[in-house]
C-alpha cells in the first residue's frame, strides 16, 4: 500500500540552519494549534508522511532554489511520554521562539531541488477548488490537510523520487529512502 501525503506545513528548509543537520522537528505558529492536532491524530508515528513547503518569501537565508517549492517529506512521529506540542517549538533565524509548538519529525525524502515542484504549479494543474492564494494563506497560519487532489499530484510527484510504499506503517523507513535524491 502507498502511503498518501495527506498534510502539508511550511519550514525554511530540510535543514535547520543553526546545526546543517536533518530538522528532527517542525513548528507552526499558535495558531495552528488546531490544525496540527488534527496532523498529530491523523499522521503521529503512523503513516503519511507530511510535504513540507519553503514559501516563496522565504528569508534571503534560505536558498533562492528551493523557495516556493515542496521540497521533501518528513514523517511525523508521536509525542514521547510527557512531551507535548509546547515542547517541540522552533525558533526564528533570530533566535527567537516564532514558532511555539510544533511536533518532533523525521526526514524521510528530500529530492535534489531540481526535482521539487513548486506548489503553484502543483495547484494550478491538479484540478482542486482552492487557489494558490488559499493554500499559502493556510499555510501561513500552520498545518494544512490537503483535498484528494492535492494528495493524487503530491503522490504523483514524490513517487518518482522517493520510495512512498515503504513510508506505510509503523515499521517505517530506512534513512536511505530518497531514490534519485539526497538520502536522509
Amino acid at each position: 500500500m502507498t502511503s498518501r501525503v495527506r498534510w502539508m506545513t511550511a519550514v525554511y528548509a530540510t535543514v535547520d540552519f543553526r546545526t546543517g543537520e536533518n530538522r528532527t522537528h517542525i513548528g507552526v505558529p499558535k495558531s495552528g494549534k488546531d490544525d496540527l492536532e488534527e496532523m498529530l491524530h491523523d499522521v503521529g508515528g503512523n503513516d503519511g508522511p507530511v510535504a513540507l513547503y519553503v514559501p516563496e518569501s522565504a528569508p534571503e537565508r534560505t536558498p533562492r532554489e528551493w523557495r516556493g517549492k515542496v521540497v521533501g517529506l518528513a514523517r511525523a512521529s508521536r509525542l514521547p511520554r510527557g512531551k507535548n506540542i509546547h515542547d517541540y517549538g522552533y525558533p526564528d533565524l533570530d533566535g527567537s521562539i516564532r514558532w511555539p509548538i510544533g511536533f518532533p519529525c523525521e526526514l524521510v525524502c528530500r529530492p535534489d531541488e531540481k526535482a521539487c515542484p513548486t506548489l503553484r504549479e502543483i495547484v494550478e494543474s491538479c484540478g482542486t477548488p482552492n487557489n494558490f492564494r488559499y493554500h499559502t494563506k493556510r499555510l501561513h497560519l500552520g498545518s494544512l490537510g490537503l483535498d484528494a487532489f492535492m494528495e493524487d499530484a503530491l503522490g504523483e510527484h514524490f513517487k518518482s523520487v522517493c520510495d512512498l510504499e515503504s513510508l506505510t506503517g509503523a515499521g517505517v523507513a530506512s534513512r536511505d529512502q530518497a531514490r534519485g535524491g539526497v538520502r536522509v
